[in-house]
């Protein structure tokens, strides 16, 4: 396991943020002016003659982690590993799954009505910040997908053999 620095957090997120104004040697000499300044306690940074203001990149960077930490206290994951929202038994991928489908909240809730708007935002953002990896989960629900299968007419022709 591998620990990641604030400067080398700083430094991707910047090059991110900057791609189009720093060239390759320049990302280079920035990355070095980074790891060499106290991140903490520096409002910007100098390498050759550029000078970038670290606060706001700082600032941003601390609020994602926020954000992804109070997301990772909605979640809670079963003995198989999978992640669910917290105290359902309803995978985050499934529901990130059936929005990506096409399906809007109010249809996934019709579905699981258990979950509010607010479990299904929080479904889809873990989802987008913690990628499944293998197969995906089907991108409707099976109650959708037998009512879109027409299969009314069996129940028609159940009804008069009866």
């Amino acid at each position: 396991m591998r620990a990641v620095e604030w400067a080398d957090v700083i430094y991707l997120f910047a090059v991110r943020t900057l791609r189009d104004e720093l060239t390759p040697k320049a990302r280079n000499e920035f990355y070095h002016a980074l790891k060499r300044v106290p991140i903490e306690r520096t409002h910007e940074v100098r390498f050759g003659r550029l000078s970038v203001v670290i606060d706001d990149l700082k600032a941003e960077v601390q609020k994602r982690t926020q954000e992804l930490a109070d997301l990772a206290e909605k979640v809670e994951f079963r003995k198989d590993g999978e992640a669910v929202l917290q105290g359902t038994d309803i995978e985050v991928h499934r529901i990130a799954s059936l929005l990506g489908g096409g399906m809007t909240p109010e249809q996934i809730s019709e579905d699981y009505p258990s979950l509010t708007r607010e479990a299904i935002a929080t479904a889809k953002a873990y989802a987008e910040a913690h990628p499944k990896a293998g197969r995906p989960y089907p991108s409707m629900t099976v109650k959708r997908a037998m009512a879109g299968a027409g299969l009314e007419a069996l129940d028609e022709v159940l009804d008069e053999e009866k």
